[in-house]
C-alpha cells in the first residue's frame, strides 16, 4: 500500500448566469440575397467559500512514514463573460448556387480568485498558503471570417468553405506579477456532400474542423488539493487542439414494406490534443498536468435494420455498434498509449395500438476491451448487459398505467470484483381530463425495489474507474402535467408542458 486517507469537502455559495441571444435578418431585393447579423452573450459568476479537511497516511513498504493532516477554508470567485457577433451575407451567384461570407468578433474574459488559509495556533483561519492559492485572468479575443460555396441541385447538394481566425491569448497571474501574450491562427474547415437516390434513400458526408481552446482551469498555475492524494497542476503553455472529423451516413426506408437501413461510420484525430501528464511523487501523491500530445484518434460505427411483422403489427429493429480509442498520455515520465474498445448489439421489439397499448422491449449487450502499452501484462475486458421493458395500458374514462424498468448488470473485473447489477422500476397511474386531454393527474413511483447505485464504469488513459454516487432512491410523487400542444398526447413528455410536483 502507498498511501490512503478520508477527506470532507463542505462549501456553500451562489451561481449567477446570464444569456442574451439577438439575431437580426434581412431579405434583400434581389432574390437569395440576405444579410444577418448574430449577437449573443453568456455571463456566468460563482462565488463559493468553504472548508477542507483531510487526514491521509504514506507508506513506504507496508511502514507509516508520513501522516498528514490539511485543515484549510477556501474562498472561491469566479468569473466568465463571452461575447460573440457574427455578420452573415449571402449572394446568389444561380437559381442552384451561392456564396456565403462571414465576419465574426468573440472575446472571452475568465477570471478566477482561489484563496487557501491554514489554521493557525489561535484557531482561526488566517494563514495564506501561498502553494495552493491563486488570482489569475486569462482573456482571450479572437477575429474570425471566412467564405462558403453552397449549391444545390435535385439529388445533389454541396457545401464547403473555411473560417480562419486570429485569436489573442493574455494571461495574468496577479499574484506572481507576471503576464504571458500568444498570438495563434486557427482554422475552421467545413465541408458537406448529399447525394439522394431517391425520395426515402440518401448518401451524407460530412467533413468538420475544429479547434479547442484551452480552458481557465487547464492553464492556471495553481496547484489543487481538494483531493490531497491527486492533485492537479495547470499549464500555462497550453495549446489550442484541433480535431478533424469525417461523418459518412446512409438512410433507406421502404414505405411499403416498413423496412429501413440506417448506417453511420465516424473518424477523428486531433493535432495538439489535450492530454495528461501524470507521475507519483516521493509520498505516493498522483499529480498531474494537462499537456499536448500527438496521436490520439477515434473510429466509430453504427448500424440499425428495422422492419414490421405485419399481422400482429409488432416493429422489430436490430442494431450493432463499434467504438476504438487510441489515446496518448505521459505516467511517470514514459510515454503510454491506451486502446480501448466497445461493442454493442442490441435488438428492440415494440407493438403500439392507439389508445389501447404501447409496449415495447429493448436488450444490449456491451464488450469492453482496454490494453495500456506500460502496462502490457494488464488487459481490461468486460460485459455489460440492458434489459429495459416498456408497458402502457390505456383504459376507459382516460385513464393510463404506465410501467418501465431498467435493469443494468456488468462483469465483475479484477479490479471492481463487488455486485453493480442495478434494477429501476417505475410506475404510474393516472388520469387525463379536459377537452383535449391538456391535464394530466398522475401518481408515480419511482425507483421502486429502491436499487438506484449512482454506478458509473469508465475506460479511459491508462485506467479503469469506477464511481458509485449519493442519489436520491425510492420515492413516490403526485403530479399535476399540462400540455400546451393544440392536442393532447398520449404519452407525457417534458416537452411543451408544465409540471408541477
Amino acid at each position: 500500500m502507498l498511501n490512503n486517507g478520508n477527506s470532507k469537502i463542505t462549501s456553500e455559495g451562489d451561481h449567477n448566469s446570464v444569456n442574451a441571444d439577438l439575431l437580426y435578418r434581412k431579405k434583400l431585393k434581389k432574390k437569395g440575397r440576405t444579410i444577418s447579423v448574430d449577437f449573443t452573450e453568456n455571463y456566468t459568476a460563482i462565488n463559493s467559500t468553504g472548508y477542507l479537511f483531510s487526514q491521509n497516511n504514506f507508506f513506504t513498504h507496508d511502514t507509516l512514514s508520513l501522516a498528514q493532516i490539511t485543515d484549510q477554508y477556501k474562498i472561491i470567485n469566479s468569473k466568465t463573460q463571452a461575447i460573440n457577433t457574427n455578420a452573415t451575407y449571402t449572394e446568389p451567384l444561380s437559381v442552384a448556387s451561392s456564396v456565403i461570407i462571414n465576419y465574426g468578433i468573440q472575446t472571452n474574459n475568465s477570471t478566477a480568485l482561489k484563496n487557501s488559509y491554514n489554521r493557525s495556533q489561535s484557531g482561526k483561519y488566517d494563514s495564506l498558503d501561498n502553494l495552493y492559492s491563486n488570482d489569475y485572468t486569462f482573456n482571450t479575443f479572437t477575429q474570425k471570417g471566412g467564405a462558403f460555396y453552397s449549391l444545390v441541385k435535385k439529388k445533389f447538394r454541396f457545401y464547403a468553405g473555411s473560417n480562419v481566425g486570429f485569436s489573442n491569448f493574455s494571461q495574468k497571474d496577479l499574484y506572481a506579477d507576471t503576464t504571458e501574450k500568444r498570438n495563434f491562427v486557427n482554422w475552421y474547415p467545413h465541408s458537406n456532400i448529399n447525394y439522394q437516390f431517391s425520395g426515402q434513400s440518401s448518401l451524407y458526408f460530412n467533413y468538420n474542423g475544429q479547434t479547442t481552446q484551452p480552458t481557465l482551469q487547464q492553464i492556471q498555475p495553481v496547484r489543487n488539493n481538494d483531493d490531497p492524494l491527486n492533485i492537479n497542476v495547470g499549464n500555462g503553455a497550453l495549446k489550442p487542439s484541433f480535431q478533424n472529423t469525417f461523418n459518412l451516413n446512409y438512410y433507406s426506408f421502404k414505405a411499403l414494406t416498413n423496412k429501413n437501413l440506417y448506417a453511420r461510420m465516424s473518424y477523428s484525430f486531433n493535432e495538439n490534443a489535450i492530454s495528461t501528464n501524470s507521475f507519483t511523487d516521493s509520498i505516493g501523491r498522483r499529480i498531474t498536468q494537462y499537456i499536448n500530445v500527438h496521436g490520439n484518434y477515434s473510429l466509430s460505427a453504427y448500424m440499425d435494420y428495422g422492419f414490421k411483422w405485419k399481422k400482429p403489427d409488432i416493429g422489430f429493429n436490430l442494431n450493432g455498434a463499434f467504438n476504438q480509442n487510441r489515446n496518448v498520455s505521459v505516467v511517470n515520465a514514459q510515454q503510454n498509449i491506451t486502446n480501448s474498445s466497445n461493442y454493442t448489439f442490441g435488438v428492440y421489439v415494440g407493438k403500439y395500438k392507439e389508445k389501447v397499448l404501447d409496449c415495447s422491449f429493448r436488450a444490449n449487450a456491451t464488450y469492453t476491451t482496454s490494453t495500456s502499452s506500460i502496462q502490457t501484462n494488464i488487459s481490461t475486458k468486460y460485459w455489460s448487459y440492458e434489459l429495459a421493458p416498456n408497458l402502457d395500458f390505456f383504459l376507459p374514462l382516460k385513464m393510463q398505467v404506465h410501467a418501465d424498468l431498467d435493469y443494468n448488470f456488468r462483469e465483475k473485473t479484477s479490479a471492481f470484483d463487488n455486485n453493480t447489477n442495478v434494477a429501476l422500476l417505475n410506475a404510474w397511474f393516472g388520469k387525463k381530463l379536459l377537452k383535449k386531454d391538456q391535464l394530466l393527474i398522475k401518481i408515480s413511483g419511482n425507483d421502486i425495489l429502491n436499487q438506484n447505485k449512482g454506478i458509473n464504469r469508465n475506460v479511459s488513459s491508462n485506467f479503469i474507474s469506477q464511481t458509485t454516487n449519493s442519489t436520491i432512491q425510492r420515492y413516490f410523487m403526485l403530479s399535476f402535467v399540462w400540455n400546451f400542444t393544440k392536442a393532447g398526447g398520449a404519452a407525457p413528455v417534458n416537452n411543451g408542458m408544465i409540471i408541477v410536483n
